[in-house]
């Protein structure tokens, strides 16, 4: 076996001891300009092919370290080899983010393709085909020697750091999400079709499955449509039709969603992997930002009107008087157990009993666990409310602009937060310390936690991941 090392020597080990093989090689590909590295290694015939630094390839023969030649044509480094097998063929992914095909024994560049998202990893499946790991998070099955695109699949939010094709036709892919997915990728192209415009809310829970459990996540969408999602293989199970204009709100309890779009506001039960109606809920007095479930026949809705109001399916006189009133439109709601906290245009943070300011701006995102608030406002503080303090701990400067999404752990231990400059940030709730931060390929806009570590966010281009925290 050959290791790539970053010091700019390739070095042959006895696969069965790793002891070394004779002395380093030290192949021209490992000097661009810089301090010299190598990067990658594969066996094609009775030669390594190590690339490097430099834009070209080296082929060293694998008998004597001796450098036989070089593989030339591309305009910037290498990142990742793949052997194809029963040809002389060698695939690279370029730090420009092309994808190039070379014949070795014929020392000849056969074609080179730019693809969307930028080409990051690469495995060889067969000797007909590479699937391509890119920058955005996708995989793309590439034709040989074409190098024609035939199927796509998003399965990672941020760069798809490496890939393997398995004998029995599946990927193993792992990202820049600390998430590892094995996927089928024809079924996924198939089975993943993105919202017809921005993800406007999610949900996100853990179920018993066969293995142990697995992730659901459900996607409210500008379209109007549900979506019921595998988050651990990135699948769409279903799409259900919920409304004719853009979801603005979405609540779940237990088995039972809450969806509101203008002043409509629907239930939803899910069975199996199946979406169905619910109980009939009456139109709210006013157009509805926010909701918050109270239970599976329970919601709360913050109203254009400035009122937060309850709908209970055992009261037949609808919508109740309001239980907050803002003096502008409230935006956001949460419960804290049987409390009721909402955030408004008048920039106040209230409950039934008393009225709050912690920020300078309309409070438009909030979310409750265990005692914890964590509110959200256009000017780019998020504030977190604890039981018992006199005024809340401000965490400013956590993103470039306003955070447009705010999620909790049900433990109250981990905030989520996201906007548009395209990042995801985990922190601690009792410090502001970070855990973890992102990049997204399209801007966020919707959080929730499964659980403790797990993390589904929906983004501006319809499409929905899942993070998990290490």
């Amino acid at each position: 076996m050959a290791c790539a090392c970053d010091d700019g020597a390739l070095r042959v080990l006895d696969a069965a001891t790793l002891a070394p093989r004779g002395e380093p090689a030290r192949p021209p590909a490992a000097h661009g300009g810089g301090a010299p590295y190598l990067a990658a290694v594969v066996a094609v015939g009775d030669a390594w092919i190590v690339g490097g630094a430099s834009r070209g390839l080296s082929i060293v023969d694998a008998a004597t370290g001796a450098v036989r030649g070089e593989l030339r044509g591309v305009d910037a480094p290498p990142r990742a080899l793949a052997a194809v097998p029963g040809t002389p063929w060698v695939v690279a992914t370029t730090l420009g983010g092309e994808l190039a095909l070379w014949d070795v024994a014929a020392r000849a560049l056969v074609g080179r393709v730019a693809l969307d998202g930028g080409a990051w990893s690469v495995a060889a499946a067969s000797s007909a085909a590479v699937v391509v790991g890119t920058r955005a998070g996708s995989v793309v099955r590439v034709e040989l020697p074409a190098l024609a695109t035939r199927a796509t699949a998003r399965v990672h939010a941020g760069p798809l750091a490496a890939i393997a094709a398995l004998p029995d036709g599946r990927l193993a892919t792992g990202g820049d999400d600390r998430a590892v997915r094995l996927i089928d990728l024809d079924a996924a192209a198939a089975a993943r079709p993105a919202h017809g415009g921005a993800v406007t809310r999610v949900a996100a829970w853990r179920v018993s499955s066969s293995g142990g459990t697995a992730v659901r996540v459900v996607s409210a969408g500008a379209d109007g449509a549900l979506k019921l999602w595998d988050g651990a293989r990135g699948l769409s199970l279903r799409t259900a039709p919920a409304h004719d204009a853009a979801i603005a709100a979405l609540a779940r309890a237990g088995a039972t969603l809450f969806t509101a779009a203008g002043a409509e506001v629907r239930a939803h039960v899910i069975d199996g992997d199946a979406v169905r109606a619910g109980p009939a809920v009456p139109p709210a007095p006013a157009a509805v930002h926010a909701l918050a479930a109270a239970g599976p026949d329970a919601v709360v809705a913050a109203c254009a009107d400035g009122a937060v109001r309850r709908w209970t399916a055992a009261d037949a006189t609808g919508w109740s008087a309001p239980l907050v009133r803002h003096d502008a439109a409230a935006l956001a709601v949460a419960l804290d157990g049987d409390r009721v906290v909402s955030g408004g245009a008048d920039s106040l943070v209230r409950t039934a009993d008393e009225a709050r300011r912690g920020h300078g701006w309309e409070v438009h995102a909030a979310c409750a666990a265990r005692g914890v608030v964590v509110t959200a406002a256009r000017d780019g503080v998020v504030a977190v409310w604890e039981a018992g303090a006199a005024a809340p701990r401000l965490i400013p400067g956590r993103h470039a602009g306003a955070p447009g999404a705010v999620a909790l752990t049900p433990d109250g231990g981990l905030v989520a937060t996201a906007t548009r400059d395209d990042c995801v940030v985990v922190w601690r709730s009792a410090d502001g310390g970070e855990v973890a931060r992102w990049t997204a390929d399209a801007p966020p806009t919707a959080l929730a936690f499964a659980d403790g570590r797990t993390l589904a966010v929906g983004d501006a281009a319809g499409e929905v991941m899942v993070l998990e925290l290490t």
